[in-house]
């Protein structure tokens, strides 16, 4: 394996392909793949290099039993990761935000500018929600990542009746972790398998076919996720330290860069929009984890830094910084994907972690790669008995059901690929009865979620740039969502929920637009998809008057003046030096804000302290939809009168030490909306 570093001349074996050999070139290729480094001659003419190669393959005992185990292995990958049966939309915020993407994908949408989102046009690829236009590239991608997954281990292992056992267990662990919704670990353990190939082959000096296959693996999964694009990068990067011919270490991430602009621009994305989609994922990943942190247990979170250190000492062994940085990295992406929110999340540890020990064991089997296994496996039953929660026999039924829908899916492919139309037609009308949307003139925007049945009534969507609220977690994203209902192009008319997650106080989703909708909009209706706004023939004036400037504790009572007035808060909250660190190893502390109502009323809500710097309402408190009804009714006759609070505490969470200052500032102002002096 390629950790292993040179390899002796008198072992050192190796096929040049001839790319110039007729029909037979992609049968050597996969020879080349498949052969053992440890076994192979350089040759020189085609004839010779075809006739030592099948005399090395033949005189194997092994080789059949290698060959075979990678045909399961492959046949694995593509029945289980592959979509052919792909899921149809549904009415929750997950299926929600997936048909969002399927629609400004096959709609052509601007991602980074009509769209900010973490995920990218092939987004289909990892959701596996089906859309019109779209499932050619979802199997086309997921088909790509299996063809490449099999191949790379299948080069990476040993060549022996062990390691053709292993490429079973790879395969099998793939299919284990495919039958869950988040695949994560498929993907991002994907660019340390290029690192790998690249970096046998600049010591090598040559660039293989597999390793070009795979950075263009990694162009394709760029533009599913951002996450996936920021491992993708970041490991072709340390491929460029790697010793060897400069030329060589430089070309895969040239190549890369390449087909990602080609994938983009085929994807119908203009080719400015590809930085901009870059820089637009700024905030999304710099604000994720303070805002989406969900807590869970410490100790699986301590099995899998043990599981990460015996890691980092198996590519120790090997004495290549790069690879042990290409490693650490590796599991510090899946790290953050699995323990910032730690709920189901962790299925992506577990699935990543066992991958890598297959991969370690399959290089060599010593105590370490024995321990991190070991390690592993606790992971996996920890994970396991925590989130997933369903007896054995229930999951191997779902894996066994798996199988046999994706197989009905081949069979609809090849037979009667209009059926998948037909299928999403239906649950389009069903979504449209089940959650029906009033028929509305000119564009419409849905608040906080439920695009779904929005598109399934076949409105005009006009979609803020964060298309679900609990996504604007900070004050860029808020910022530019406030933006959009200021501008000329906002929708003619909104349909609007108050629907926090987390038990976050409600003004924290996109309460930096609700001044925007009072400016711009007047409340005409309630029906059961929501509260109905309509564009005003004549906007109001909102202005917002200093009030006064208070210094506040944390874990201290603020006194807030409970008139009949909008407070307006925007309260500076910095993490300390121990926050900030936690903040981009693992996670900070949650933090909570108490808001007591003048009528001795407490309640207790998640604070985000990224959209508390740009600004929120705190008084009057607004919990729900109908609390929102009224305030806007009141806003607009000019008497605000309900829920006026009259302190605030801000609260870290127990039990962690302490990681933002003592001290903070809260700037309150008093939000005024009125009709413009001319209309008066």
């Amino acid at each position: 394996m390629i950790f292993r570093g040179e390899i002796s001349a008198k072992t050192k074996i190796k096929i040049i392909i001839d790319l110039s050999v007729g029909g037979n070139s992609a049968f050597w290729c996969l020879i080349d793949f498949m052969l053992s480094k440890d076994n192979m001659v350089r040759i020189e003419s085609s004839k010779e290099k075809r006739d030592v190669g099948m005399k090395t393959w033949y005189q194997s005992p092994d080789k059949l039993w290698y060959c075979l185990a990678a045909i399961i292995c492959f046949m694995l990958m593509l029945l289980y990761f592959v979509p052919w049966s792909p899921i149809l939309p549904g009415e929750d915020l997950e299926h929600s935000w997936q048909m969002s993407m399927n629609y400004a994908s096959a709609k052509k949408m601007a991602f980074g500018t009509d769209i900010v989102f973490t995920f990218g046009p092939f987004s289909a690829a990892y959701t596996r929600s089906y859309y019109p236009g779209l499932f050619g590239m979802m199997l086309g991608v997921t088909s790509l990542l299996s063809v490449f997954l099999t191949l790379a281990f299948v080069r990476l292992s040993e060549k022996k009746l062990s390691g053709s056992l292993l490429i079973i267990a790879w395969g099998l662990i793939v299919s284990i972790i495919s039958i869950f919704y988040l695949k994560d670990a498929l993907f991002l353990i994907a660019p340390l398998l290029v690192y790998l190939c690249l970096n046998f082959d600049v010591k090598s000096e040559r660039i293989s076919a597999l390793s070009i296959l795979g950075v263009f693996t990694l162009a394709s999964i760029t533009l599913v996720k951002g996450t996936f694009a920021i491992s993708s990068f970041a490991l072709l990067v340390l491929v460029i330290f790697v010793p060897g011919l400069w030329r060589l270490r430089v070309l895969p991430l040239i190549v890369y860069i390449v087909c990602v602009v080609l994938l983009w621009v085929m994807s119908g994305q203009p080719l400015s929009g590809l930085m901009l989609h870059a820089i637009a994922m700024k905030p999304i990943v710099s604000g994720y984890t303070d805002a989406m942190a969900f807590e869970g247990s410490i100790w699986v979170v301590l099995v899998y830094c043990v599981g990460v250190m015996l890691a980092l000492l198996v590519s120790l062994k090997y004495r290549s910084i790069p690879t042990v940085l290409a490693v650490g990295a590796t599991l510090f992406f899946v790290f953050k994907a699995a323990y910032v929110r730690q709920d189901i999340h962790e299925v992506i540890a577990a699935g990543a972690m066992a991958l890598m020990a297959c991969l370690f064991i399959a290089n060599s089997v010593t105590a370490l790669s024995v321990s991190f296994a070991v390690v592993t496996s606790v992971l996996c039953v920890m994970s396991y008995n925590g989130q997933i929660q369903r007896p054995i026999s229930v999951v191997v039924g779902e894996w066994k059901g798996q199988a046999v829908s994706n197989i009905n899916g081949v069979l609809d492919v090849i037979f009667d690929r209009a059926s998948f139309k037909k299928r999403f037609d239906q649950r389009m009308i069903d979504l449209s009865s089940q959650f029906p949307i009033p028929a509305l003139d000119g564009s419409v925007d849905i608040y906080s979620f439920h695009q779904s049945s929005l598109l399934a009534s076949n409105a005009q969507w006009s979609p803020r740039p964060v298309i679900q609220s609990y996504s604007a977690f900070n004050s860029a994203l808020a910022k530019m969502n406030a933006k959009h209902l200021s501008d000329e192009g906002r929708p003619k008319n909104l349909i609007f929920n108050i629907e926090p997650i987390d038990n976050r106080y409600s003004a924290m989703e996109d309460g930096l637009s609700w001044p925007e909708i009072w400016k711009n909009y007047d409340l005409k209706d309630k029906v059961p998809a929501g509260l109905v706004f309509s564009e005003s023939i004549v906007p109001r004036v909102v202005e917002y008057e200093s009030y006064k400037v208070l210094n506040g504790k944390l874990g201290e009572q603020v006194e807030i003046d409970g008139s009949n007035e909008l407070i307006w808060a925007e309260i500076n909250l910095k993490k300390n030096i121990i926050g900030r660190v936690l903040g981009f190893g693992f996670r900070p502390p949650l933090l909570f804000i108490e808001i007591k109502t003048t009528d001795g009323v407490v309640k207790k809500y998640r604070y985000l302290e990224q959209v508390g710097s740009a600004g929120f309402l705190v008084s009057p408190r607004v919990d729900t939809t109908i609390d929102f009804e009224v305030l806007s009714r009141e806003i607009y006759s000019g008497n605000v009168s309900h829920g006026r609070v009259s302190t605030i505490r801000i609260t870290q969470e127990a039990g962690w030490i302490p990681a933002f200052d003592v001290g903070y500032e809260i700037n309150l102002k008093k939000v005024q909306v009125s009709l413009p002096r001319s209309v008066k």
